[in-house]
């Protein structure tokens, strides 16, 4: 038995930023140099107790979400 509970994180970023206009989905707009989803991905990965990360997206949006974090 371990001592550390199995946490898993869920980002859920399938939408198609339709009402926020633009011309690619919010998740993968640019902010602070970087896209949106990335800064999910980096806080929840980095935290220590979350032992793995998962990212529902739309369908087609897997080469931006590639481009955004890297192959997951």
């Amino acid at each position: 038995m371990t001592d550390q509970p199995n946490i898993v994180a869920l980002i859920v970023a399938a939408g198609t930023g339709t009402r926020a206009g633009g011309t690619m989905p919010k998740q993968f707009a640019s902010l602070a140099g970087k896209p949106m989803i990335a800064h999910s991905h980096a806080a929840l990965s980095g935290h220590p107790q979350i032992s793995k990360v998962l990212i529902a997206i739309g369908e087609g949006q897997e080469a931006l979400l590639d481009e955004a974090i890297g192959p997951v």
